[in-house]
């Protein structure tokens, strides 16, 4: 079935919907979790792991993944405890579909160990191909809030998305992605520190005069 046909597809259209061996599609993810977690082969956790992270392409699946845990072998994978680089770009690249998904974009909000495991592939960047730096950075981009901004945004990970971005070798959705990650998250706090500097500024003339400043603090702004 192409992926263009769900478009005329209810939920429960496709719930109902059976294979050739009389398997529903949750039943069929359930399968999959279950080989995937008896493979005892890299190869084969690969592929399985690989048609996981194609299923969380889909909205409609986001309920059946999220009940059958999908989002925890995603992020055991990218944990990479057995130095398989392959299973660990499939890990995120799951994850990054996954994200749109509001339960698990909470989740791997609040996992610092993920969270800290996209900062160094990135700043690791030239260890990486393309597509495995542009599903981290677009992982990062999905799971950094207000909350947690903080524990993200740092002056190695902008020079890094900067470096990766100016490289002769980038391809463009790498290269559009890093962009947008640096306006939405770095663009902000430029802002905030120059306001505050203009702050502090003000009120220092402020203190040496008693007087408002309101006036040239206004001008300062408008010429800044």
């Amino acid at each position: 079935m192409h992926e263009s046909e769900f478009g005329y597809m209810t939920f429960t259209h496709i719930q109902r919907r059976r294979g050739r061996d009389g398997q529903s599609r949750q039943e069929y993810l359930q399968q999959l979790v279950e080989e995937y977690k008896k493979a005892d082969t890299p190869d084969t956790k690969r592929k399985i792991l690989a048609t996981l992270g194609n299923f969380a392409y889909d909205p409609i699946n986001y309920g059946w993944l999220y009940q059958e845990g999908v989002v925890e072998l995603f992020i055991d994978a990218l944990s990479n405890p057995g130095g398989d680089d392959e299973l660990q770009r499939i890990g995120v690249f799951g994850l990054c579909n996954n994200a749109l998904d509001r339960r698990v974009q909470q989740r791997l909000a609040n996992d610092e160990v993920v969270i800290g495991l996209c900062k160094q592939i990135i700043l690791a960047n030239t260890k990486y191909t393309s597509e495995f730096l542009l599903s981290t950075v677009c992982l990062l981009w999905h799971i950094c809030t207000p909350d947690n901004i903080n524990s993200i945004v740092s002056s190695e990970l902008k020079i890094a998305l900067e470096g990766v971005r100016s490289s002769e070798n980038v391809n463009v959705p790498l290269h559009n992605m890093c962009s947008i990650f640096l306006e939405d998250f770095f663009f902000d706090a430029q802002k905030l520190t120059s306001d505050e500097v203009l702050k502090e500024s003000a009120e220092e003339l402020s203190e040496e005069s008693n007087e408002p400043m309101k006036e040239p603090l206004a001008k300062r702004q408008r010429s800044s």
